[in-house]
């Protein structure tokens, strides 16, 4: 015969599981922004090439022959959290050198790749890829009749450390010769000194990575890694075993 003990017992620790279970199901979770695009947006001219984007672009058609590189144009731009997330969507606001509207427009790319390093410095060729994701067209909009678009890329959640440097790239896969692309600068706040261009301005010549004195418009989304939440599972799931241990070794106790 079961003891009122334990079946208070094993009550108890079926309703601390059930809260814990009614805790994970009803619990919103809230997503945290790293963002440098401005709400509107607005475009902004590099005051010292006049440039309104950074280039970054990948050249399939790039003959070594002549000296040109694939990777000939590509930006870098940091960002952090201060705690342990999950990046699950990148976005960012980009724009071509040609029309790619009206009655001869020019080519626009094949697709896009978003890389995320650590470690990248003014050094060129510096930097560790942490994670690369091919996000074809990326929800290529073009922002009302501009020339500039918004891109958006969800992603398969990519572990980031709280208060580690990260470095956002994005490049487009696009012939030189058809159109360049490259990424919009940010009017959202001042700069921190922490955006790169490499790029080959000749060829045969070596890729320079110059550094920027204005940000890129991207942004990231992330979600908080849910240690809370696994703490309270485990707690549940200690609960349960306990009750469960406790009312075998009570019925072996009635064995002879």
């Amino acid at each position: 015969m079961k003891s009122g003990f334990t079946r208070s017992l094993r009550i108890m620790g079926r309703s601390l599981f059930g809260l814990v279970a009614v805790f994970l199901v009803t619990q919103p979770v809230s997503a945290e922004v790293f963002t440098q695009i401005a709400d509107p947006f607005a475009p902004f001219v590099y005051p010292v090439t006049g440039d309104e984007v950074g280039f970054s672009q990948f050249d399939p058609a790039a003959d070594p022959l002549l000296g040109e590189e694939g990777n000939f144009a590509t930006i870098y731009d940091n960002f952090s959290f201060a705690s342990n997330v999950f990046a699950t969507n990148f976005s960012w606001v980009g724009a071509y050198e040609l029309p790619t509207t009206g009655m001869t427009p020019s080519p626009m790319a094949n697709f896009f790749t978003v890389n995320v390093y650590t470690g990248v410095t003014a050094t060129p060729g510096s930097g560790t890829l942490v994670d690369s994701f091919s996000v074809g067209s990326a929800n290529e909009t073009q922002i009302g009749a501009t020339d500039y678009y918004t891109y958006s890329a969800d992603i398969a959640p990519l572990s980031l450390t709280g208060g580690t440097e990260y470095f956002f790239s994005v490049v487009a896969d696009l012939e030189f010769t058809d159109n360049g692309w490259g990424v919009a600068y940010s009017t959202a706040g001042e700069s921190d000194g922490a955006s790169f261009q490499d790029i080959q301005e000749v060829a045969f010549g070596p890729i320079v990575r110059y550094a920027e004195t204005t940000d890129f418009a991207f942004s990231v989304t992330a979600v908080p890694e849910p240690s809370s939440i696994f703490a309270l599972t485990s707690l549940g799931l200690v609960a349960g075993n306990v009750v469960r241990r406790r009312r075998l070794r009570k019925v072996g106790s009635q064995k002879v």
